[in-house]
């Protein structure tokens, strides 16, 4: 075939239905939970993501050399809209954060295995939220979470945009 048979064919987006994200007992669990994953990091990895609303892959691939402790920020170099953009940390999350800190330029969230990847956390994270009895939760839904409580705190929606780094255009 030279071509592709449905190149012209358009449908329309359906959005996505399922915004959820953690009810207060929820995130209480789930936090407790990951004290008892395997993997060391799980705590920190899921405060970060509940507090900044970080995407999952700009998490993971978070070096040491991007976190400015000073100010309580996370550069993000390469993210899904293609701009880059300063994250604010809360300082109690800095404080997790400087419990692992170390120098250079290597991941924060490092495969044992490999240091230039980063660790593959899908089993802890399949093991925490069974053991904080969690259903129908993404870990995609802790962006919505940190979306959600920025809101409820009193950030307008384009604030909360504006540090979850959505694009408008």
């Amino acid at each position: 075939m030279t071509k592709n048979p449905v190149d012209k064919i358009r449908i329309k987006a359906t959005p996505n239905q399922v915004e959820r994200f953690l009810s207060d007992d929820e995130r209480e669990r789930l936090l407790n939970a990951c004290k008892y994953s395997s993997w060391g990091k799980m705590y920190l990895l899921v405060l970060l993501a509940i507090t900044t609303g970080m995407r999952k892959s700009e998490l993971i691939n978070l070096r040491w050399t991007d976190i400015n402790f000073d100010k309580g920020l996370a550069r993000l170099g390469d993210t899904k809209n293609g701009s880059p953009r300063l994250n604010p940390i809360p300082s109690f999350v800095l404080d997790e954060l400087k419990s692992f800190r170390q120098i250079g330029t290597g991941l924060i969230f490092v495969s044992p295995s490999n240091l230039n990847k980063p660790f593959d956390f899908r089993g802890q994270w399949d093991f925490v939220r069974k053991h904080a009895d969690i259903l129908d939760f993404r870990f995609h839904d802790l962006r919505h979470t940190a979306a959600s409580y920025l809101v409820m705190a009193g950030a307008t929606l384009h604030e909360a945009g504006q540090i979850l780094g959505h694009k408008s255009e």
